[in-house]
């Protein structure tokens, strides 16, 4: 068991290594992009749109 606990964040790493390498798409980025720091630091923002957020219906 204490050996799985080493194997799941290296498998972790290459998986999201693997998918920005085939897609361009970087997961890392896009959970560090609603944090406080990239909202300061960065100036990203994600914000749901009225439809996401139940304002509006289709």
């Amino acid at each position: 068991m204490s050996q799985m606990g080493n194997y799941v964040p290296s498998l972790l790493a290459k998986t999201m290594e693997t998918v920005k390498q085939t897609t361009g798409f970087d997961m890392l980025d896009a959970m560090n992009a609603n944090t406080i720091q990239a909202q300061t630091d960065r100036n990203i923002k994600i914000e749901k749109t009225e439809t996401e957020a139940g304002g509006i219906s289709g």
